[in-house]
């Protein structure tokens, strides 16, 4: 075996940088389905489909290469939690509202009807959320996995 290592580095190298994105790719994976859903109060809780569609979309999110931010589920997760301990101000209610018409498509109800894409500003105050969400997912997850 030591033979084969010396003659072909590169084949060594190769299989190696392989198998260190495989674990990569797994532990993404994992930390897609067992990342906690942060909201502002985990008493209300989070609807059954709500959770199962965040999974799907940080799923989606990993295939995609994509990561470091919230996905819409999760940022609309954890506003629909916020309204129920507190009203949203204007920007956030249409944020909110933004995110629960993307998020139901052609489910969304007559209420959902108007105006609501995002200004720039609220644009990035969603932006700040889905990074301010991930850092708290993330922080979460490895403490409880320590």
């Amino acid at each position: 075996m030591k033979n084969i290592k010396s003659q072909y580095p590169h084949l060594v190298r190769a299989i190696q940088e392989e198998e260190k994105e495989a674990e990569e790719y797994i532990e993404g994976l994992l930390m897609a389905l067992a990342k906690p859903v942060v909201v502002m109060d985990p008493g209300w809780g989070v609807p059954d489909q709500l959770k199962a569609d965040i999974k799907m979309e940080r799923m989606i999110q990993l295939a995609k290469g994509e990561g470091g931010v919230a996905t819409d589920a999760e940022c609309l997760a954890y506003l629909s939690n916020a309204s129920l301990c507190a009203p949203p101000s204007g920007p956030w209610f249409k944020i909110y509202m933004h995110l629960a018409r993307k998020h139901m498509g052609d489910r969304a109800p007559d209420i959902f009807d108007g105006d609501c894409e995002l200004t720039e500003y609220e644009k990035r105050e969603l932006d700040d959320l889905r990074h301010w969400l991930w850092k708290q997912s993330e922080s979460a997850c490895k403490v409880r996995y320590k």
